[in-house]
């Protein structure tokens, strides 16, 4: 069983009494654009991404590569610095965790 790492955003909010900080991962920036744009799971996967795949990422069961991530944000239309603004370096290449089999 895969087992991916959820990456975790800053993302200011301002509430009238100065700024806080809320986390938001890559999964739901993901989920976010793809609701926004009205698209279906299996819509933005088409061909190329299974509809299990991309619930995977939006749950961050999955972190994706980056040129996966170059894909979905063309079919998103944004551009990929709204997925990789507040990435850790290098988390997008890391390989991910594998979980040992019994």
């Amino acid at each position: 069983m895969v087992q991916g790492v959820a990456t975790v955003f800053r993302r200011p909010r301002v509430d009238g009494r100065g700024v806080e900080t809320a986390l938001v991962t890559l999964g739901q920036k993901i989920r976010a654009a793809r609701l926004e744009r009205r698209l279906t799971q299996e819509q933005l996967g088409s061909r190329d991404f299974t509809k299990s795949y991309v619930s995977e990422l939006e749950r961050d069961h999955r972190t994706p590569r980056l040129t996966t991530l170059k894909i979905l944000a063309r079919r998103l239309k944004r551009p990929l610095s709204y997925f990789l603004d507040g990435v850790t370096e290098g988390v997008l290449d890391k390989p991910a965790k594998m979980s040992p089999q019994h």
